[in-house]
């Protein structure tokens, strides 16, 4: 079992302990976040000029599947993204000389970008709790 199995395993652990009275409706909440989400990093990347363009609120997610950063932080990902089912996620799978992660200046693996309408609004850069996410994609979800 690898870290991010053993990461898993004890964040699964915990949500289901008697310790929070509301692990039934977190795990159906965190089921509709999985659906939500993007769960495999796109190869084929969109053009800058179209990520300027979206509309609401959207995450881009550059990563590697191989990063262990990046798979430490799905769960993560997921237990932020209860609650904002309008927030689109976007992840990309980023290398060196890849144009857009680039133009956003990621250097780090994962780095997550939030968007409103297009703009940048917040950004984190291997995150290591959900409260930090949460707060983004609040801050995004109100950009609106």
């Amino acid at each position: 079992m690898n870290r991010y199995d053993r990461f898993q395993a004890l964040l699964e652990e915990s949500l289901r302990s008697a310790a929070w009275p509301l692990a039934a409706e977190h795990d159906l909440r965190a089921s509709d976040a999985r659906r939500q989400m993007n769960e495999v990093y796109a190869t084929t990347e969109p053009a800058r000029s179209e990520i300027d363009k979206l509309d609401g609120p959207t995450v881009i997610e550059f990563g590697s599947p191989w990063c262990g950063y990046c798979r430490a932080a799905q769960p993560l990902l997921v237990s932020a993204f209860v609650g904002h089912p309008s927030v689109r996620h976007i992840k990309i799978a980023d290398a060196s000389g890849r144009p857009l992660g680039r133009s956003f200046g990621v250097t780090l693996w994962p780095t997550l970008v939030f968007l409103a309408q297009g703009k940048e609004i917040a950004r984190l850069v291997r995150p290591t709790g959900s409260s930090a996410i949460r707060k983004a994609l609040e801050q995004i979800d109100v950009a609106e």
